[in-house]
């Protein structure tokens, strides 16, 4: 008898651990948009690929605007691709958030 009490008790309980797993995206401060664009840009990086870096700061730009950060990095990305007028264009453009402040 006990064994078929235990057995219900867990049985029932499942669903609200399941439905427990679907609010830890709410419970974060950073929205999950930005989170997703953060390891798309870490596994970018890891893989060495510079054009999805670049994708995936602009959409981070996108969600923070005039952050000197983000745009130091897409400015280092062009010029280590040698695109050195984007690269100076855009360090510009970091100063000049940078003034704005």
């Amino acid at each position: 008898m006990k064994k078929i009490i235990i057995a219900i008790l867990i049985l029932g309980s499942l669903p609200c651990l399941t439905f427990a797993q679907d609010n830890v995206e709410g419970d974060t401060l950073i929205p999950m948009e930005v989170q997703r664009q953060i390891f798309v840009y870490g596994a970018a990086k890891k893989y060495n690929d510079k054009m999805m870096q670049l994708s995936t700061l602009y959409n981070l730009l996108a969600f923070n605007r005039n952050n000197s950060a983000i745009l130091d990095s897409i400015a280092l990305i062009y010029f280590g691709l040698q695109q050195y007028v984007s690269a100076a264009l855009d360090k510009c453009r970091c100063c000049f958030a940078k003034s704005q402040r």
